[in-house]
């Protein structure tokens, strides 16, 4: 995550029957340059990560709104956490 300087998802595999998802991110100083591998890993200062249930989500969000629409996007290494 630090090299790339996006944010990582990967499923976790270690609770049979859940569709929990891993998300972490690294944390860079304020206004360090992050545009090479390099810069990026002088600048880190810490990291972020949280797992959620993703079934549970989609249900939830379902169930308020009767009605589920989604859009992705992609961060880019110059968005970062301020």
């Amino acid at each position: 995550m630090t090299d790339s300087g996006t944010f990582t998802v990967t499923p976790v595999t270690t609770v049979p029957g859940s569709s929990l998802v891993a998300i972490s991110a690294a944390v860079y100083r304020t206004s360090a340059p992050i545009a090479t591998v390099a810069q990026r890993r002088a600048a880190v200062i810490g990291y972020i990560s949280t797992t959620f249930d993703v079934t549970s989500l989609i249900d939830s969000v379902a169930a308020a709104h009767g009605t589920l629409a989604s859009r992705s996007t992609t961060a880019t290494p110059a968005a970062r956490c301020n």
